[in-house]
């Protein structure tokens, strides 16, 4: 869900991850803001996105097969309402 600076894949809440895909991204966002109760935070925040946008395909597989452009077009779409 993450990758280093030198492209080695890590884990999203590795200090030194420095790309994430979408999923990885809520992970770690979710962790900074809600600390202990961030995984839970961050399911709630990819099922919101999915229901916006009519979709029951999770987002790490919509990032790996559609790419990360219709990711951030999905979030877009969750961010309007």
């Amino acid at each position: 869900m993450a990758r280093m600076a030198d492209g080695k894949v890590c884990a999203c809440l590795d200090p030194a991850a420095a790309s994430f895909c979408a999923v990885g991204a809520l992970y770690r966002a979710a962790a900074i803001l809600f600390g202990a109760g961030g995984f839970d935070r961050a399911l709630e925040l990819e099922e919101f996105v999915l229901a916006a946008n009519k979709s029951n395909v999770g987002l790490q597989f919509i990032n790996d097969t559609e790419g990360r452009e219709t990711v951030i077009a999905m979030f877009k779409v969750a961010l309007a309402l």
